[in-house]
């Protein structure tokens, strides 16, 4: 743990650090097209349109403080956070909690959203970097295909398994893809056999991928993609449902984010 910023940057297993980029709150994805097409202008009354207004999809963290506790049977980290993609740094304040226990950890955040023009978010929830080597991914929850909050009866539920780039639909304008909605829980095997298995407090939604978000938000064909050797893990406690905005009505009520705060919470426990 990074005690100036309260990042956790190293999950050592083996004498190998498991992780290649330290857990952090995420609130964008990358456009689909019914968010808005994002090489057209005037996209201003899309989603798209709203989430740039905001600055979600450059947003800057600001840590303001760091607290560390013990525990008799844990160590928990809690981090003080401002976000914003504007001057200010009202836009959302958010409380991430470390807590390490002997064979579970457990990632939490709270979040406050300051502006309620902001509510409609693309996503809430974590953001992970896996080290080079997870490719094998299982599930429980909606499958085999990718499934979001207003497409689930397009997934059967039961165990699945896949690989990282199995789970990529390669659209031919790079965009969010792949999600799995209303998932128990999520498990990724390193080629050296180390699995890290994550449980949502309630059902969560998953991506992993060799594409970042920015990634595909910068594409504007296929081949413009940069593979990452790593993998990007998305632990979602909520994420927008994706509509049909491009020709017909946008995400429906029930599918958006529309609070003022948000609480989420996984556990991840390792093994071999």
């Amino acid at each position: 743990i990074a005690r100036a910023t309260g990042a956790w940057h190293s999950l050592v297993r083996d004498e190998m650090n498991l992780w290649s980029a330290a857990p952090a709150i995420s609130l964008w994805r990358a456009p689909t097209d019914n968010d808005g097409i994002k090489l057209w202008e005037g996209q201003d009354d899309k989603a798209l349109g709203r989430w740039r207004g905001f600055g979600l999809d450059q947003l800057q963290r600001r840590v303001d403080t760091v607290k560390l506790k013990r525990r008799l049977d844990a160590v928990v980290v809690e981090t003080k956070i401002a976000l914003s993609g504007r001057e200010n740094w009202t836009d959302f304040k958010v409380t991430e909690r470390l807590v390490f226990e002997e064979k579970l950890s457990r990632l939490e955040l709270d979040l406050r959203i300051g502006d309620p023009a902001l509510y409609d978010l693309p996503r809430i929830g974590f953001q992970l970097g896996l080290a080079t080597g997870f490719e094998h991914v299982s599930w429980y929850g909606p499958g085999p295909g990718e499934t979001y909050s207003d497409r689930l009866a397009a997934g059967r539920i039961g165990r699945w398994e896949s690989t990282v780039d199995a789970m990529e639909v390669p659209y031919v304008m790079p965009q969010e893809n792949g999600h799995r909605e209303a998932v128990q829980w999520v498990a990724l095997r390193h080629e050296s056999g180390a699995v890290v298995r994550c449980q949502g407090v309630e059902p969560f939604g998953f991506n992993a991928s060799h594409y970042p978000a920015n990634e595909l938000y910068r594409a504007r064909h296929r081949e413009e993609l940069v593979r990452s050797p790593e993998v990007w893990l998305n632990l979602d406690g909520f994420h927008r449902g994706v509509g049909t905005g491009s020709c017909g009505p946008d995400t429906l009520p029930q599918y958006c984010w529309a609070k003022k705060r948000a609480h989420f919470a996984f556990e991840l426990e390792v093994s071999s």
